[in-house]
């Protein structure tokens, strides 16, 4: 299906390397190209790399994949996204990871999508393993975006480090 991502920092390059393990071409999209050229080249000949706008036309599927700051700037950039899906992986988390800069009012997924004039939004997890819920509209990510909070304080400021997920389960 090809996949663009915009982004090459840690989420990008490890949702990269997740969907070029499963088969998919991927092709990066960063404003400086030459910086990520040697790590993209270490995922194979399926990753690719270009500028922002050249991956995002490239692909059906684009997933943005950069600091939650430059995000809405980086939706917004692209005039009108012809229907393609987005998948919105940031989370607006404050700086110093002291908490979200969003509140219970709206969310950092509906302000991407507010910016990101023409673009549908969609979950990709399934396809590289994850078992994911459809938890209603936008507006769900109000609740879910505290819990990827708790998740990166467990991660990184109570030292639990990356290697390990909340569960759902059922009975």
């Amino acid at each position: 299906m090809g996949i663009a991502i915009i982004g090459a920092g840690n989420v990008g390059m490890a949702l990269g390397k997740a969907f070029v393990a499963r088969g998919e071409s991927v092709v990066f999209g960063v404003p400086d190209p030459a910086k990520y050229r040697d790590a993209v080249a270490k995922l194979g000949a399926a990753a690719s790399i270009g500028a922002t706008t050249a991956a995002s036309a490239a692909s059906e599927t684009v997933i943005l994949a950069v600091p939650y700051a430059a995000a809405a700037a980086v939706a917004g950039s692209i005039l009108d996204w012809h229907n393609k899906i987005l998948v919105d992986a940031t989370n607006p988390l404050a700086p110093g990871l002291a908490g979200l800069s969003l509140g219970t009012t709206t969310s950092g997924a509906e302000q991407i999508a507010a910016a990101a004039r023409g673009a549908r939004v969609i979950a990709l997890a399934t396809l590289i393993g994850f078992d994911a819920v459809d938890c209603g509209g936008l507006q769900s990510a109000r609740y879910l975006e505290p819990l990827a909070m708790t998740w990166i304080h467990l991660a990184f400021k109570m030292g639990l480090g990356r290697r390990f997920a909340f569960a759902r389960v059922t009975r």
